[in-house]
């Protein structure tokens, strides 16, 4: 039995599962563009120096001025093919009325537009997908069919990246996860020069860090001076996205709880954005913050001018047999301007 053929149509059950912005909107509000097909931006190397004490007597010395470097990361190449043979157009889509009301050409531009919707919404969730690593990791790998698999390392210090073993973990006697936050936070103030105020786990690290005795003590204490109190119950919602779960504040910081997953195309597996166990503790993405980034390199087309730009799209009439086409392209990388500002512990 063909679904798509004329039959019985009691309703139409939508797929929820839409990517979620919600870490490039936290951290990565930027956007950079460049005709090359390289992207180029600036350190500032400046350290925390003293203007030297000296006598009113005595000549003064040539200071040193502070330098910067230049950093240079070749984005990955993104492109998505979409085929619309003439098959497609004689099948009722999904919510038509049964037995047919459009004619075979209104079906063709709502599978194009449908086509183009899901193409971007794949974009969207690869972009998602790599300002995740740049948090966990501080780098992103690029794996794709016909090109070498390689790694784009933003230099973030390896101190950065965490993992609590024996009685060091969370849900260990002893152990505090608030101080393992503060002072985390701490070690990234003092690697980057930012103040990080955002925290991201999993459940399951929540799960641990709300049982806690200092986040309980933590939450009493701001719920008597009138702050917000931290939420601790499943019916707690945030803005930004489904996948993510604003629990509140505690300190300083803003605590999240995400559960957001994506099918690896290369492996066919589901995997976590936020690994398992895992809390990702980092400044805003704002210019005194992480200063994520996200950058588009030239588009490889003639007709898009070789120019730079988020994605472009084209599409074309195959003659013999007769198919429309659909092709999205794009050369996206996110680039984390502070890589220091941000850091990953796994608590188990």
């Amino acid at each position: 039995m063909d679904i798509y053929d004329i039959g019985v149509l009691a309703a139409v059950v939508a797929n929820l599962d839409q990517p979620s912005s919600f870490l490039l909107d936290t951290f990565a509000p930027l956007e950079q563009v460049e005709e090359t097909d390289e992207i180029h931006f600036d350190v500032d190397e400046s350290k925390p120096e003293l203007a030297p004490f000296v006598s009113p007597l005595v000549a003064g010395k040539v200071q040193r001025g502070q330098g910067f470097s230049t950093k240079v990361f070749t984005p990955a190449y993104v492109k998505d093919l979409r085929r619309h043979d003439a098959k497609r157009v004689v099948k009722r889509m999904i919510g038509e009325k049964i037995g047919g009301t459009l004619s075979n050409a209104d079906r063709a531009k709502m599978n194009l537009k449908s086509d183009l919707v899901d193409q971007l919404a794949r974009l969207g969730r690869r972009e998602e997908v790599m300002m995740a690593s740049v948090l966990v990791s501080g780098s992103v790998t690029v794996v794709g069919e016909d090109m070498p698999t390689r790694v784009v390392d933003f230099g973030r210090d390896p101190s950065l990246t965490r993992q609590l073993v024996g009685a060091l973990r969370w849900g260990e006697a002893g152990v505090s996860p608030m101080d393992d936050i503060e002072d985390f936070a701490g070690d990234i103030s003092e690697i980057s020069g930012v103040t990080p105020n955002v925290v991201v786990m999993d459940a399951n690290a929540w799960k641990l860090f709300r049982k806690d005795p200092d986040v309980i003590e933590m939450i009493k204490a701001d719920a008597s001076r009138g702050g917000e109190m931290l939420r601790v119950g499943p019916e707690a919602r945030g803005q930004g996205s489904k996948k993510f779960v604003h629990k509140g504040k505690i300190g300083t910081f803003d605590i999240w709880v995400g559960n957001d997953i994506y099918v690896n195309p290369e492996t066919k597996l589901i995997e976590r954005l936020i690994p398992e166990y895992g809390v990702i503790v980092a400044a805003d993405g704002g210019v005194d913050g992480l200063m994520g980034t996200r950058c588009y390199g030239m588009v490889h087309d003639e007709e898009a001018q070789y120019s730079a730009m988020r994605y472009f799209t084209k599409s074309w009439l195959e003659k013999n047999p007769s198919a429309r086409m659909l092709l999205l392209q794009s050369a996206p990388l996110v680039v984390p301007y502070r890589p220091n500002g941000s850091g990953f512990i796994r608590v188990r």
